[in-house]
């Protein structure tokens, strides 16, 4: 029999022993399995004792000590040569708890943009946004789908294996159906998908058949273009993605345009109360590009040859992170009549990021112009390139609800790897596209 002594150590090992695992546990799960480094890169990683990063022959990875010999909290990272790579995340350097893939990417410029633009955007299947009680009779109302597992923030992509494009298709189909019959629907939640199956029922007001939902097919929008590049005839917008104003859920674009669109006015930015820029475009007018890819990142698509023409000046080098000095830059932005401006600002926190991530600056309006036109950001500006030393380095992201003044911003190799997920684009049409 053990002592009481000899249990509490025990347990108090194994307790010890848990929460080692757990803790490297996390920290493993939190490295990606695969990572982009530009030609000429360092990139900065944050570590914590006794975590470490080694690579092979083709990986530089160098690690501060401190006098007593402890790792520091950052390792930097460079490839030798355009060869693909592999880093391997260590504890106490000896075990190797994950494998990272490291590609290469070659330097790239960009055409940096600052125009307004309208985004229309029609969603992949139809957005739940709301659930109402249907009247059956003078007296009694009941809700179809209360029970059916369906949520608000849930996307309908297929009704009785039809794959779903706008709301009215959708009541044509509960329309269609039997008196009594059930119909089967697929739906998104995330990237889950889930099944319901739901008995339309006849409502004593409309005279239709309803499924007691409120959904969604399409929005629009304002917010300013980042950057076009001519050589790949892609552009990035928003710096941020669009998401369900009712239920903040990120809209899975089906497809869409962007357009230019025309400042009218500009509210004020206060505290507690962030202003906006208010623009119009048109239907009629000659789209800039399509939307093939709405992220956290913003909005990305193939652009129509009419960007180029848009372009303020030149192409400029894309900024890595490691280049990113606290300090002074700029942004380009429209918020009045006149078309694209520089405006100083303030870059005054810079978070290293080993895997995309939004939030990688924090950012201040210090133009004197700016602050009295705007307040300082203001929505509409979401998606302006900052410029920094010459080179695009990210886009404006958000505002500080309590500081107009400042705000977030997001790296630029973030967008440019969303960018390159729009490469599903078959070549034909892509062709199409850039010389319509």
């Amino acid at each position: 029999m053990y002592s009481k002594k000899r249990k509490r150590m025990i347990y108090g090992m194994a307790a010890l022993f848990s929460l080692i695992i757990a803790v490297v546990g996390m920290y493993t799960v939190s490295m990606p399995s695969e990572i982009t480094i530009f030609e000429d890169e360092v990139k900065t990683v944050d570590l914590n004792f006794p975590f470490g990063i080694s690579g092979d022959e083709a990986v530089s990875v160098m690690a501060s000590e401190s006098d007593d010999g402890f790792l520091k909290n950052s390792v930097d990272i460079s490839v030798q040569d355009k060869s693909e790579a592999k880093l391997y995340f260590t504890l106490f350097d000896k075990i190797t708890l994950k494998e990272i893939e490291v590609s290469v990417r070659g330097r790239e410029t960009l055409i940096p943009g600052g125009q307004s633009i309208g985004v229309k955007m029609n969603v992949a299947g139809v957005l739940v946004v709301g659930m109402e009680d249907i009247p059956v009779s003078s007296e009694e109302s009941v809700n179809p789908c209360i029970n059916s597992g369906l949520q608000i923030g849930d996307n309908i992509i297929e009704i009785n294996g039809e794959k779903i494009y706008s709301a009215v298709q959708v009541q044509e189909i509960v329309n269609s159906v039997p008196k009594g019959e059930e119909i089967n629907i697929l739906a998104k939640r995330g990237d889950t998908k889930i099944t319901a199956e739901v008995v339309p029922v006849f409502s004593f007001d409309e005279k239709s058949y309803r499924l007691g939902l409120w959904v969604r097919d399409k929005t629009a929008g304002i917010g300013t273009l980042t950057f076009y590049d001519p050589d790949e005839g892609l552009y990035g917008a928003l710096g941020h993605g669009i998401a369900d104003p009712d239920t903040g859920v990120l809209l899975d674009a089906a497809d869409g345009e962007i357009l230019y669109s025309k400042v009218v006015s500009v509210k004020q930015g206060t505290s507690g109360d962030p202003g906006e820029v208010r623009g119009i475009f048109y239907e009629s007018d000659h789209p800039l590009g399509t939307v093939a890819l709405n992220s956290d990142f913003g909005v990305f698509g193939i652009s129509y040859n009419e960007m180029e023409k848009a372009a303020l000046g030149g192409s400029v080098e894309i900024g890595y992170q490691n280049e990113v000095k606290k300090g002074k830059a700029s942004i380009l932005t429209t918020i009045d009549g006149e078309g694209v401006k520089e405006y100083e600002i303030e870059i005054e926190k810079i978070n290293r990021q080993l895997s995309p991530s939004t939030k990688s600056m924090v950012i201040k309006v210090t133009d004197e112009e700016l602050l009295k036109k705007s307040g300082g950001i203001v929505q509409g500006m979401s998606g302006s390139p900052i410029l920094q030393n010459g080179k695009i380095i990210g886009a404006v992201t958000h505002v500080f609800v309590n500081n107009p003044q400042k705000g977030y911003a997001v790296y630029i190799e973030w967008m440019l790897n969303e960018a390159d997920k729009t490469d599903g684009l078959v070549e034909s049409e892509k062709h199409n596209l850039l010389y319509k």
